[in-house]
C-alpha cells in the first residue's frame, strides 16, 4: 500500500518502507526510492508530527508496548482558609486575624483553592530549578525520570 507523507512531499511503500519524493501533479518517482531506516536526518527533521505517528501507526502496532508516565508540576496557586474572630469591632477582628496568622495558628484550618487562580511555573520562576518533571514507571516499579525542564532534554535508557 502507498501512503502520502503530506509534510515532506513523498509517499511511503508500506510493504518495502521505501520513500519516494511524490509528483504535483500526482504519482510519485519510482526510481529516486530511501529505505526509512536510510533517511537523511534532514528530511526526517522536515517531517510532521502526524507524519511520524502516521509512520509509527503503521509499522509498530503490533510491536508497539505501552508505557506509563506521569507528570509532576510546580505551581503557584491561591488557596482560600476560612475563620472567624470574635472581637469588638472589625479593626480589633482584623488585628487578632493578622497575630492568628503571624503565629502559624491558620496552618492546620482546612482550605480550599480558589477556582482559575493556578499558573504553572517556569525555571526562571524557580531560581533555574527545575518546575516540569516526566516520570516512568517500569516493570519493576521502579520510578524513572525521563525529562525536566531545568535541563530541557529527553533521557536516552
Amino acid at each position: 500500500m502507498i501512503v502520502e507523507l503530506k509534510s515532506v512531499a513523498s509517499v511511503i511503500d508500506t510493504q518495502t518502507k521505501i520513500v519516494y519524493p511524490s509528483y504535483q501533479m500526482g504519482g510519485y518517482d519510482k526510481l529516486s526510492g530511501k529505505h526509512l531506516d536510510d533517511l537523511p536526518k534532514s528530511f526526517v527533521d522536515e517531517m510532521s508530527e502526524a507524519d511520524i505517528t502516521l509512520i509509527n501507526e503503521l509499522f509498530n502496532k503490533n510491536n508497539m508496548k505501552t508505557f506509563e508516565f506521569f507528570l509532576d508540576q510546580k505551581v503557584t496557586t491561591w488557596m482560600r482558609t476560612e475563620f472567624e474572630v470574635k472581637a469588638n469591632n472589625l479593626n480589633d477582628a482584623a488585628e487578632i486575624a493578622k497575630r492568628m496568622f503571624d503565629k502559624g495558628e491558620l496552618e492546620n484550618i482546612e482550605w480550599e483553592e480558589i477556582m482559575d487562580t493556578k499558573e504553572v511555573l517556569q525555571p526562571s520562576d524557580n531560581d533555574g530549578e527545575s518546575t516540569a518533571e516526566i516520570y516512568n514507571m517500569n516493570e519493576k516499579g521502579e520510578v524513572l525520570e525521563v525529562y525536566n525542564n531545568k535541563v530541557d532534554k529527553v533521557e536516552k535508557f
